[in-house]
């Protein structure tokens, strides 16, 4: 378990999804990164961080389109 200055850390969440301007022009919701963050730290996470881990392509209607999937883990303690 890794322990955080204040304190030990009783918990990692992790999300991961497509990001909300990709997702919302194919129908799934998605996730705004930066309200994320803010709910989570909101909620009591710290050392909260995201990033893009994947990028799948596939080809559309409209050509081929890019869908970033991204990783964000956040660390709380009891």
């Amino acid at each position: 378990m890794a322990e955080a200055s204040r304190g030990v850390v009783t918990s990692m969440e992790l999300v991961a999804d497509i990001s909300r301007e990709t997702a919302m022009q194919f129908g799934h919701n998605g996730y705004n990164r930066v309200d994320l963050t803010n709910t989570l730290e909101t909620c009591g996470f710290f050392n909260v961080h995201s990033n893009i881990c994947y990028e799948k392509v596939k080809t559309t209607k409209q050509g081929k389109r890019s869908f970033p999937i991204f990783f964000m883990i956040g660390q709380k303690r009891k």
